[in-house]
């Protein structure tokens, strides 16, 4: 494998710093407050920049939106969440670990032990359950099973009758 020399590594580096975006404190500022006073449900769709200028009285977004960059990261209304749940998945294990087992004082591992009981109490409390409203066909006999499919046909043989009528 050849080195990479100085002038590839300048390459690199430029290249890389022209692909990633990294927004301004302002720029930061300002997506907060849209994506905090948008309202989903008024709206239908992607917010333009007239939106977005008339939610957060900041007419400088019009200028930031000709960068592609800024407007696909402004755009990601869920690059908060990736973000969170990038810290809670990855780094909030390791450092809480961390403290469990190398804090000087008891009383930091015994908070690391609660915050650690709390999460786990938390996420099987969110557990969603999913319950179909024909779930109880599956709970069905055999014979209850033929009798609701002949209900169900005489239902929709029905429906269709009075459609071609």
């Amino acid at each position: 494998m050849a080195d990479i020399t100085k002038t590839d590594h300048k390459h690199l580096v430029t290249a890389l710093v022209e692909a990633a975006f990294l927004p301004s404190v302002p720029m930061q500022k300002c997506k907060s407050a849209f994506w905090y006073h948008w309202q989903e449900g008024i709206s239908k769709g992607t917010p333009t920049t007239a939106d977005i200028i008339r939610v957060t009285k900041n007419a400088t977004i019009s200028k930031w939106m000709t960068d592609p960059r800024f407007e696909e990261w402004f755009l990601n209304k869920k690059s908060f969440f990736e973000r969170m749940s990038y810290i809670v998945d990855e780094l909030a294990p390791s450092v809480i670990e961390d403290i469990i087992l190398n804090a000087d004082k008891p009383s930091d591992q015994l908070s690391a032990l609660k915050l650690s009981i709390d999460v786990l109490g938390r996420m099987q409390k969110a557990k969603v359950e999913i319950q179909f409203k024909d779930d109880h066909v599956n709970k069905m006999s055999m014979d209850e099973l033929k009798a609701f499919e002949s209900k169900m046909l005489e239902k929709a043989n029905g429906e269709e009758e009075e459609s071609s009528e």
